[in-house]
């Protein structure tokens, strides 16, 4: 396997890598103090720390945004936007009617609306919470922050 090298004063500081293995010649060439031997760097979202000469893992600070996103994928997955419209629909007209005067199945049709609208609470709060935290975990998707 092909490993790089790495000296702060080369390359702004960034391991290279050669194309094919060096000749004893280059590696006579290279500066004092070059670390031989660097790993291939594994990703995107990784920085090269000489002193242990191995590649840390950097990922990028998830965003409200993406927490946002999660909880209308979830919210979504609870009550596609058609009958979430249905639902609000649904309950202007029985509001309009006056509680008082449902029937039974309008009774049921109203709890059956209500636990819904529950779940989706309970995903907005779980979002509201999450939105604040500084760091935003990692593992913000994980069906542990979430209801």
């Amino acid at each position: 396997m092909l490993t790089g090298f790495y000296h702060p004063a080369r390359f702004a500081g960034v391991p290279w890598f050669p194309r094919s293995e060096p000749t004893a010649e280059y590696l006579a060439g290279l500066p004092v103090g070059t670390v031989t031997g660097v790993p291939i760097k594994p990703g995107e979202d990784y920085t090269y720390e000489p002193g242990s000469n191995a590649w840390v893992h950097n990922p990028p600070a998830i965003t409200v945004d993406q927490v946002r996103t999660e909880a209308a994928r979830r919210i979504l997955a609870v009550c596609p936007e058609w009958k979430q419209r249905n639902l609000t629909a649904r309950a202007a007209e029985l509001a309009m009617k006056g509680s008082a005067n449902w029937a039974t199945d309008e009774q049921a049709e109203v709890a059956a609306g209500q636990a819904i609208w529950d779940q989706i609470k309970a995903i907005r709060t779980a979002s509201n919470a999450l939105e604040p935290m500084d760091p935003i975990p990692a593992d913000y998707a994980d069906d542990s922050h979430w209801p």
